[in-house]
């Protein structure tokens, strides 16, 4: 009996090893296949990276699609910023002053053409002189208005006000 005793401890152990063979063996082929598929997964990434020329090539691709997207940026507010046309894009400064000396030589012409009826504005006259009060103007004033420089920051906003009208 003790002789079975020690034979049955000696099968048991026996299975236990084989268990515990037979568990180390499959962590083996799971360890196994997770190594071939992470060498597959490396190969595949390693071809990718190399069919797209690797980093250095990815990072020069980007940075030319920046420089083009810049490029086109520039290209867009060129074309469309307002060009010069000689005789059509005068100063405005010049313009006002040869409409205002125009709008002058027509006043100094149709008044030099105008006829007085001094009868008429006598009658109008005295038809104010009737009907109105009579009180004492105000005299203009007889000091000359001082002006004072404009600032730096004033004479700057004032141009690009100008700039920003044409």
């Amino acid at each position: 009996s003790t002789q079975s005793t020690w034979e049955l401890e000696q099968i048991s152990n026996s299975k236990i090893t084989l268990e515990t063979q037979r568990l180390a063996l499959e962590n083996m082929n799971i360890n196994r296949e997770t190594l071939e598929a992470q060498k597959a997964g490396v190969a595949a990434m390693s071809a990718a990276t190399k069919s797209m020329g690797g980093v250095d090539a990815v990072e020069e691709t980007m940075d030319a699609v920046e420089e083009g997207l810049v490029d086109a940026d520039e290209i867009g507010q060129a074309l469309g910023r307002n060009v010069a046309m000689p005789g059509l894009d005068a100063d405005e400064d010049d313009m006002l002053a040869e409409l205002e000396a125009l709008e002058q030589a027509e006043l100094d012409s149709s008044l030099g053409q105008v006829k007085f009826d001094t009868s008429a504005d006598d009658d109008e006259e005295a038809e104010l002189m009737r009907v109105m009060p009579s009180a004492p103007l105000p005299s203009a004033p007889t000091t000359k208005v001082k002006t004072r420089e404009m600032t730096e920051e004033e004479r700057e906003l004032a141009e690009l006000e100008a700039s920003m009208a044409m």
